[in-house]
């Protein structure tokens, strides 16, 4: 079974063997630094909003229970 990096790995070696190849090479690594970098700020971001939505929820709760142990 080939992996991400297998697929990519002779197209890597071709875009090196081709003129211009380290500005090849450099950018299609940059692209997909720029690539995982975005899918985990995007993963970190959804995380974050569900830990808040919990928490308001908790809190929520919190002050209800509060407002029945006073009344």
């Amino acid at each position: 079974m080939a992996t991400r990096l297998t697929r990519t790995w002779p197209k890597l070696i071709d875009a090196w063997r081709s003129r211009g190849a380290c500005n090849s090479l450099e950018t299609e690594v940059s692209d997909m630094a720029k690539s995982i970098k975005k899918e985990v700020c995007e993963s970190q971001k959804r995380a974050n909003e569900a830990i808040l939505k919990d928490m308001e929820e908790r809190l929520k709760k919190l002050k209800e229970a509060m407002a029945e142990s006073i009344a």
